[in-house]
């Protein structure tokens, strides 16, 4: 019986596993929002932690552990960064759209939208940090 090797991950490819995962569930939850008649408000949150655990199950495959708590916590931070910037990319898409929401939201000031955008990405870390937790811990279980 042959035994597999553990190999090292790199920090920016957990990262861009992570992001290419959330981007296609995201698609892939817009798909069915169009065809059913489905919504939820969490979604963006259930997308996060679901490609967060893909990409732990990858990282505890590939390196054969559970992943460190300081390394976690690093690629949890680039991780929610990620996931920010894409659901603040959206949101501005489609405020764009609407001229007058685009001009409301500007008067609120940039120290509220900072805010807003602050706590977004603490929400976002806590979630992808407790989806690394969990999956890296059942992951490893099974190894």
């Amino acid at each position: 019986m042959t035994e597999t090797v553990a190999r090292p991950m790199s920090t920016l490819l957990l990262v861009g596993i992570y992001t290419g995962l959330y981007v296609g569930l995201a698609v892939l939850a817009l798909l069915v929002t169009m065809f059913l008649e489905f919504e939820n408000s969490a979604m963006g949150l259930i997308i996060a932690f679901a490609a967060a655990s893909g990409m732990t199950q990858i990282w505890v495959s590939r390196e054969r552990a559970a992943p460190a708590s300081g390394r976690a916590w690093q690629v949890a931070v680039l991780c929610a960064a990620a996931t920010t910037a894409v659901m603040s990319s959206v949101a501005t898409l489609a405020l764009q759209a609407e001229d007058m929401a685009l001009q409301d939201l500007a008067n609120e000031g940039a120290l509220m939208i900072g805010g807003v955008i602050l706590g977004i990405f603490a929400l976002n870390l806590c979630i992808i940090r407790l989806a690394l937790w969990m999956t890296g811990r059942s992951a490893a279980k099974r190894l």
